[in-house]
């Protein structure tokens, strides 16, 4: 716990301190800025695993929330620690597509919207509703590919790497087969289990969809997964950024050249979106008359005041202190006037 306090703190002083690089170990170049950090995904890396559940009735202290099941976590880790504050608030997360949030909440069927991505009018049932969403960016999530620090050969893959290692298709098992001068020696994979939300997004973005995996010894726990990694010179594995960050020098980040460079994951990197295509922003939606209802107002407020913590502890990396001031501000502003959550 206070591992990964400390590193939480140190995460957003260098996050909001820190510029970010781009380092090419190779060729001994100087560090370059980065210009741009491309587009993000617009579908979400997870499919739906259940029906629908009924829309809970509405209520006035009731705050219903659709959309991604990649930020469904988050926001149940919101509501796990909101109502230690607040108990007479009750929240509802229903987990499917980024979609169906944006579409549940223009509809007036929820309060708030997971989403993965920003809305496009095209992929919603009432296109002008994308102009009055308002969005607040929560965490980006970030996996880093890591090795054992004994691992004295590999710094960088490119793209084209990554899915020759990762690919469910991939047929590397040693280390030469990355790369000839590398050892002849077996390689040794880990990952956190195949149904979590780390798995299901690593594997929809290395290998375009959820369920398809390479072979890996499959772990449930993502601090297991590190130690496993830092334990076996011969490793190679992937888990979430808080983890990686929490284990120190335990672990190596390996760079990733996307095509404009090495990027390592450093907290200034993961923190900006720029260890791609392994880290993307992760948003909440409102429409400005849900955030007039007091426990939606209540929750939210709690949630953004508090984004750090919640995003770290639900493993995910969180946004610098500028973005939390700007979506605070943002919310005070849209609240203004709202009565207080009703007994």
């Amino acid at each position: 716990m206070v591992a990964a306090a400390v590193a939480a703190v140190l995460f957003v002083v260098v996050g909001t301190t820190a510029g970010v690089l781009l380092t090419n170990r190779d060729s001994g170049s100087e560090p370059t800025a980065v210009a741009s950090a491309g587009p993000f995904p617009t579908t979400d890396p997870i499919p739906k695993t259940v029906s629908p559940s009924p829309e809970p009735p509405a209520a006035a202290n009731l705050v219903r929330i659709a959309g991604s099941s990649e930020v469904g976590p988050i926001s149940e880790t919101a509501y796990n620690e909101f109502r230690q504050t607040q108990r007479n608030v009750t929240v509802s997360v229903e987990s499917s597509s980024t979609e169906d949030g944006f579409n549940a909440l223009c509809s007036g069927k929820v309060e708030l919207a997971d989403a993965s991505f920003e809305p496009n009018p095209g992929s919603l049932d009432d296109p002008s509703c994308a102009k009055r969403l308002v969005g607040f960016e929560v965490a980006h999530h970030t996996l880093p590919i890591v090795v054992n620090p004994q691992n004295t050969w590999l710094r960088r893959l490119t793209l084209k790497q990554v899915r020759q290692v990762w690919g469910a298709s991939s047929t590397v098992t040693r280390w030469n087969q990355v790369n000839p001068s590398y050892p002849d020696e077996p390689i040794t994979f880990f990952g956190p289990s195949r149904n979590s939300v780390q798995a299901q997004v690593f594997n929809a973005t290395i290998s375009d969809a959820s369920d398809k995996s390479r072979s890996y010894a499959q772990q449930s726990d993502l601090g297991r997964v590190a130690n496993d990694v830092a334990g076996e010179r011969l490793a190679i594995g992937f888990l979430d950024y808080p983890t990686f960050e929490t284990f120190g020098n335990r672990l190596r980040g390996v760079e990733i050249d996307n095509g404009e460079g090495c990027v390592a994951p450093t907290a200034a990197a993961v923190g900006t979106g720029l260890y791609l295509p392994l880290c993307k922003p992760l948003y909440v939606y409102a429409l400005p008359e849900s955030l007039r209802k007091p426990a939606t107002a209540a929750f939210l407020s709690y949630f953004l005041q508090n984004g750090r913590k919640i995003a770290f502890d639900a493993h995910y990396v969180p946004r610098t202190d500028e973005t939390v001031n700007e979506n605070i501000a943002r919310l005070k502003t849209l609240t203004q006037g709202v009565a207080p959550v009703p007994a």
